[in-house]
Order: structure tokens, then C-alpha cells, then sequence
């Protein structure tokens, strides 16, 4: 099993724009709001909607194969051990959990792969797990 590991450092500014984005007043934050690890991979070196230098921008015209299957995110979990904690760095680490699949009845085959993603704080213990899943269709799904 790969296990991908990043930092994850819960700053302030961090928060605030986060807390923004949600609609949260301005105001001084101790714990970030309870969805803002939904932002990590932005820390992830490897997320591959993270901009790079090294290649074009995520989107129609960035030359990897547009392969005519459509996709779409189902559902996030999200499991604290404790609140997060304004100021501290948490280590990441992202594997696949479960994949199934089922039958689609307008994109034929239906794959549902979750990524699980648990946070530890500096002594090791487990802060935070959070599940992403998402769904890839068979073929492609027209409006």
C-alpha cells in the first residue's frame, strides 16, 4: 500500500481565509473551522490541482489524455480525536481505502474510491481522519 506523506501546518492566516471562504466573520481564531482540513492537499507537493512551474495549469488544455469518462466527488467524512489547534504542524498521511464498484444506469460502470487521510500531531497520536470519496463513471455521462 503507498502512503503519501505531507505536512500540513495550521496557520493562522490559513484559518482566517478559510474561515472566510465559509462565511465566518473576521474575528481571532484558536480552532480552525470543522471542514478546513478539506483544504490539506493544497500542502500535498504532489496534488495534482496544485500549480507547478514545471507544467501547464489544471484544466482542458494541459496535454494529459482527456479520456471521455466523466467523475464526480460523493461524499467526505470527517473524525476528530481532538480539535485542531491554530499554530500547530500536523504531519499527513494519505493512502486508498475501500474501492467498489456497482452499475450506473447512464454512466455504466460506477467506481467509488475513497482516500483516506489521517493527521498526527507532534508526539504521533492521531489527531484528525478524514475520507474522500469519490466516484469515476465507465463512460461518459451526457447532459
Amino acid at each position: 500500500m503507498t502512503v503519501n506523506r505531507f505536512i500540513v501546518p495550521v496557520e493562522s492566516s490559513h484559518v482566517l481565509q478559510f474561515a472566510r471562504a465559509c462565511g465566518y466573520e473576521d474575528a481571532p481564531r484558536t480552532s480552525p473551522t470543522p471542514t478546513f482540513l478539506a483544504a490539506a492537499d493544497t500542502f500535498d507537493p504532489d496534488f495534482d490541482r496544485r500549480p507547478r512551474s514545471d507544467r501547464p495549469w489544471f484544466g482542458p488544455d494541459d496535454g494529459r489524455e482527456q479520456k471521455g469518462a466523466s467523475g464526480f466527488h460523493a461524499s467526505t467524512e470527517f473524525e476528530f480525536m481532538r480539535p485542531l489547534v491554530v499554530g500547530e504542524t500536523l504531519q499527513a498521511e494519505q493512502r486508498v481505502g475501500e474501492v467498489h464498484t456497482r452499475e450506473g444506469s447512464r454512466g455504466g460502470t460506477l467506481t467509488f474510491t475513497s482516500t483516506i487521510t489521517e493527521f498526527f500531531d507532534d508526539t504521533g497520536s492521531l489527531v484528525a481522519r478524514l475520507t474522500w470519496t469519490n466516484v469515476s463513471t465507465g463512460r461518459e455521462v451526457v447532459k
